[in-house]
C-alpha cells in the first residue's frame, strides 16, 4: 500500500487521489489517498503515475507499506 500526502510546514493532509496507473505493471486500486495492490520487488524501481484532485503546484511526501510473500 503507498499512501499519498499534500506537504505543508508543520502537517500532512491525505490527497485525494483520482487515478493511479502503474507504468508497465498491473492493476492496482485507489481508495482515498491510498494506492492498494503494488507489487514491490527489492531493488526494482517502480514507477507509477497519479492524479490527484489538486490543481496547485505543491509538496508531496509518501508512506509506503509492504507484507512479505
Amino acid at each position: 500500500v503507498l499512501e499519498v500526502y499534500l506537504s505543508a510546514e508543520t502537517q500532512n493532509y491525505e490527497a485525494n487521489i483520482k487515478s493511479a496507473t502503474v507504468i508497465n505493471g498491473g492493476q492496482v486500486s485507489v481508495k482515498g489517498n491510498s494506492i492498494e495492490g503494488l507489487n514491490f520487488v527489492k531493488d526494482e524501481p517502480i514507477r507509477i503515475r497519479v492524479e490527484i484532485d489538486y490543481h496547485d503546484m505543491c509538496a508531496m511526501e509518501v508512506k509506503a507499506y509492504a507484507t512479505s510473500k
